[in-house]
């Protein structure tokens, strides 16, 4: 995933987290994750699967292609 990328996902994973009023350790805990790998996503940092990409939307009942929009 391009730079640009990860910082777009990123930045729509943190807004739809906020949106749903979760915290980064919830979302982690829906999505299988820990929180320090959400942190860093939502940072646009870290290398995101697309396993981990999907998880993250059903976890925030979103379709994976508003996540990459």
């Amino acid at each position: 995933m391009s730079e640009k990328l990860q910082k777009a996902v990123g930045e729509t994973v943190r807004a739809a987290r906020k949106a749903a009023g979760m915290t980064q350790t919830e979302l982690g805990e829906l999505a299988g994750m820990k929180q320090p790998n959400i942190a860093a996503l939502e940072k646009g940092k870290g290398n995101l699967s697309l396993d981990q990409l999907e998880k993250i939307a059903v976890a925030l009942g979103k379709d994976v292609k508003v996540l990459l929009q």
